[in-house]
Parts: structure tokens; C-alpha cells; sequence
């Protein structure tokens, strides 16, 4: 059998419940969660025990599935290939080759309500990219005129965590797409980094009948100074909620 990482031992146990997405062919991502049913002959058999896929949705073996799981004080997550299409609520994929762990820390969330600034370089190109990113760094605002002219600024709320944001936009991106982003906290301190997406979702016109787009990101680069101050910037949101809770007499 092939010599697969230590985590795996502790990532997929018979038994276990995983969240699975799976990359479709017109660039969305669907998800569900699993049971472990086995390991086995390099491969692993999940059952479906979420809201399952419906049968006209176009998965395909060989389509890249992403396996997350994780215990008390980390995350555990994976990408494999998918050995064929599901066959009443069971999933047969390859076996893991690598298996990533973070510090649970990292992906601790919590909505705010920041301005969050993106631009889509027009060279999709990650050294390119992240060129300009080490160049955006030095600056407190962003000092290329092509740049500011891009960006767009959104106000609502953001999902934040220390790994990567999802918010609400008019874009529809697609998933992979690299995108320059400058976040303000509230002391003022811009944050620059690279996001990739890893999902996009259509959602619910609202009554302006405009369509927004639920967007999800993973940081590609950023400063680990800067990371640890979006987490420390929502552990402080999460103790003010805490604070503003009404005080509960025996």
C-alpha cells in the first residue's frame, strides 16, 4: 500500500464525518457531508448523510473533490479525485496523497462589517500577482492610479476569518480567479493581500432585482503579522457581542 501521510490516520477514520465539496464542470461547487465507510485498496467509500446531490447534477469521475474535517484544536483538509459518479449516496475517491492541518485559530470566523477593497488583475498570472502584491505592501493606500481606478469597495458585512473571507458582490467569479484585496479594520490599519475563490453561489434576487453573488476566498498571500490581526481582530468582535449580551439573574 502507498506510504500516504501520518495525518491521514487521524483525518479519515472509519466512522468519521467529513464535509466534501466537489468542483463541477461550470465552475460551482456543490457540498454535502459524509460518513466514512471505509479505506481501503487505495481508495475511501463515503455515504452521503447530508441533502445528497440530485441525480441531474453533472459529476463526473475524475472531478477534484475537497475533504475537510477537523478535531478540538485543528483542521484537517485534502483534495482527491473522484473515482466515480455517486451510486445511491455512496462516493468511491482516491486516497489522499497530502493532508494539510491548521491551527483551528486560523479559521475562527465571525461576521463584521468592514469596507473590504477588490480588483481583478487583468494577468491572471500567480508571479505576476504576487509581484504586485509585494509592491502594494509598501503603500498605506493604493498608490497605483490604475489600481484605484479599479477597485471596488464593498460595505456590507464580511465573513472574516484568519484563512481566507466570503461576502456578497455583484461579480460573478469564477473559481481560481486571483484577486488583489485591501481590508480596513477600524484602526485604520489596510491590509493588502491576494484571495483566490473557491466559490461562487448565485443568490435569491432581492427585491431590487438585482443579482448578487455569494463569494468565497482563501488567502493566497498575506503578511502573517497581518493575519494575526484579523484574528485578533475577531476575537475582539466576538468578546464585544459577548459583552453587549443582557446580563441573565439566577
Amino acid at each position: 500500500m502507498p506510504d500516504y501521510p501520518s495525518e491521514n490516520a487521524s483525518f479519515l477514520r472509519k466512522g468519521d464525518i467529513v464535509n466534501i465539496g466537489i468542483d463541477l464542470p461550470d465552475k460551482t461547487f456543490a457540498e454535502d457531508v459524509a460518513t466514512v465507510v471505509a479505506t481501503e485498496s487505495g481508495e475511501i467509500l463515503l455515504s452521503l448523510c447530508g441533502s445528497g446531490f440530485p441525480s441531474h447534477m453533472p459529476i463526473r469521475k475524475g472531478s477534484k473533490v475537497l475533504i475537510t474535517s477537523g478535531d478540538d484544536r485543528s483542521i484537517f483538509h485534502s483534495t482527491a479525485r473522484l473515482n466515480s459518479h455517486p451510486v445511491d449516496s455512496t462516493l468511491s475517491i482516491e486516497y489522499p496523497k497530502e493532508v494539510k492541518v491548521r491551527a483551528r485559530r486560523e479559521q475562527m470566523r465571525s461576521d463584521v462589517l468592514i469596507p473590504v477593497h477588490y480588483y481583478k488583475p487583468t494577468d491572471q498570472n500567480l508571479g505576476r500577482v504576487i509581484s504586485e502584491w509585494e509592491n502594494l505592501k509598501k503603500c498605506a493606500e493604493w498608490c497605483c492610479e490604475q489600481f484605484q481606478s479599479a477597485m471596488v469597495e464593498h460595505n456590507s458585512r464580511v465573513n472574516l476569518s484568519g484563512s481566507g473571507l466570503r461576502f456578497k458582490i455583484r461579480d460573478c467569479l469564477s473559481y481560481g480567479t486571483l484577486l488583489h484585496l485591501k481590508i480596513e479594520l477600524p484602526d485604520l490599519a489596510h491590509i493588502h493581500g491576494v484571495g483566490s475563490i473557491v466559490r461562487t453561489k448565485e443568490l435569491v434576487p432581492e427585491l431590487s432585482h438585482i443579482e448578487y453573488y455569494s463569494t468565497s476566498m482563501i488567502f493566497r498571500m498575506i503578511d502573517s503579522n497581518d493575519r494575526l490581526k484579523l484574528i485578533r481582530h475577531i476575537i475582539d468582535e466576538q468578546h464585544r457581542r459577548i459583552d453587549e449580551l443582557p446580563t441573565r439573574y439566577l
